[in-house]
């Protein structure tokens, strides 16, 4: 059993290692920030395009890695935290102010992210228990599906 395959019987571990990879991803514009505030072309710009360049090859490639393993609606749910980490990165490197109007939203995406979350868990505890249920959306079908 490989090590991924693993992380799919842990989802507390798999959403951990998600965050930790939209942080990474949000980082990525942190480098492109820097970067917009020196002149073109120096030395110092170059080295902060390449720099959130190489962050974005290694989210990309791990990225992948996650998508093998959960859903896309959840993985991409996860995805929408990459805002909250901006605004953490903002307030933190650039002394941004936050604002209420943001704090707000950022709650929100917050509430969608756990009720999908929420939502993913208990498919994944109605698998482990064999549920089927017949298809009643569609009369025609007499296909079962698998919980």
């Amino acid at each position: 059993m490989s090590r991924l395959t693993k992380l799919t019987d842990r989802p507390v571990l798999k959403n951990i290692i998600i965050q930790l990879l939209v942080f990474l991803f949000s980082t990525s514009g942190v480098f492109l920030k820097l970067a917009s505030n020196t002149p073109t072309f120096s030395p110092l710009f170059i080295l902060y395009y390449c720099v959130a360049i190489a962050v974005l090859f290694i989210y990309a490639v791990f990225w992948q890695q996650i998508l093998r393993i959960t859903n896309l609606s959840v993985a991409y749910s996860h995805r929408a935290t990459s805002s909250i980490w901006v605004l953490i990165n903002s307030a933190v490197i650039f002394h941004e102010q936050i604002k209420p109007v943001t704090i707000i939203a950022v709650l929100l995406i917050v509430t969608g992210i756990v009720l999908v979350s929420l939502d993913e868990a208990q498919s994944d505890k109605d698998k482990g228990h064999g549920k089927t249920t017949s298809n009643k959306e569609n009369p025609h079908s007499t296909a079962e599906v698998n919980l």
